[in-house]
């Protein structure tokens, strides 16, 4: 029987199952290249949803190689290493008064201007690292494991920016950032808005394994204060970007045509016939309501930022 990846909870409920060949398939057109051995011998994968603590997980946690994470990263408009992201700014902001940051998935380092206090970044791409030091930051190639030996209790804020969704296991990983903390530090979490348009666009791989294992709603960030023997402080969902506008319009007019000629699906991959045709009207629609949606109604944005404090 399965149970939840950060709870442990064994009242787990199954949403849906995932075909590996067909997220195979959608992978193959998005990175050119054929990665089904990151599924092992997995046939499907299951998307579930713990009814304590609100996560949605799929089973088995397959998490991306290496060699996957390459393949993304050489895509025409990767963003992996964005130099502002509205969370950056938040977090800045939350964050003015403490003296040492650790930023786990740190990337190229690009938070670290919006940091007062000492600044050490963690991360696995030697590249990314290579970048960051000629720009004097100190990122270390380095897991979050290696990193607590010397490092236990010295940081008064760790941050973990679009990387806690990427982890097979967020109980461990939590526990990591915490052990990192000193008593009453401050732990930042942001992660994709399971409350805002993200799960409703179709096809939608990168969402999915071996790339996303977990999906976050606000309830679910908000129980990690009991789970963890932490205090949340804020929830702060971003507004909708620039970059994410035309996914969000995409997702209302695959809906809206959907719903006119009544072929809905509960699928989170549709490669029938009937999922081109709905993808081919909707592109055609797409124009218009780019022109009719203004600001004043775009709905959450893509990330939520979390801020919880340390108890001890």
């Amino acid at each position: 029987m399965s149970k939840c990846i950060l709870c442990d909870n064994l009242d787990v409920q199954k949403l849906t199952k995932v075909s590996c060949k067909e997220l195979s398939i959608v992978y193959r057109k998005l990175l050119d290249r054929d990665i089904s051995t990151e599924f092992g011998e997995s046939l499907e994968i299951m998307l579930m949803h713990c009814n304590r603590c609100d996560l949605k997980f799929f089973h088995p946690p397959l998490a991306g190689s290496p060699r996957f994470y390459e393949a993304l990263s050489k895509q025409p408009g990767a963003n992996y290493y964005l130099g502002e992201k509205s969370e950056y700014a938040f977090a800045g902001k939350m964050l003015e008064r403490a003296e040492s940051v650790l930023d786990v998935g740190c990337g190229v380092g690009c938070f670290s201007k919006y940091v007062k206090g000492s600044f050490t970044g963690l991360d696995f791409n030697p590249a990314a690292q290579k970048i960051a030091e000629k720009a004097n930051l100190n990122v270390i190639c380095q897991s979050l494991e290696e990193h607590l030996v010397e490092c236990s209790g010295r940081y008064s804020a760790v941050c973990a920016f679009q990387v806690l969704e990427h982890v097979p296991d967020p109980k461990a990983f939590l526990n990591g950032c915490l052990r990192a903390l000193r008593p009453e530090g401050l732990l930042v979490l942001s992660v994709p808005s399971e409350d805002s348009f993200v799960p409703l666009q179709e096809n939608a791989v990168l969402n999915m394994p071996p790339h996303h294992i977990t999906r976050w709603t606000d309830k679910c960030l908000t129980n990690l204060g009991d789970l963890f023997d932490l205090e949340l402080l804020r929830l702060e969902h971003e507004e909708l970007s620039e970059v994410h506008f035309e996914p969000f319009v995409q997702c209302v007019t695959r809906r809206m045509v959907r719903d006119i000629l009544r072929w809905k699906t509960e699928s989170l991959i549709d490669l029938s016939l009937k999922s081109r045709v709905v993808a081919r009207l909707s592109r055609s629609l797409q124009p218009f309501f780019c022109r009719l949606f203004s600001k004043s109604v775009w709905p959450h944005g893509h990330s939520i930022t979390a801020i919880l404090r340390k108890y001890k």
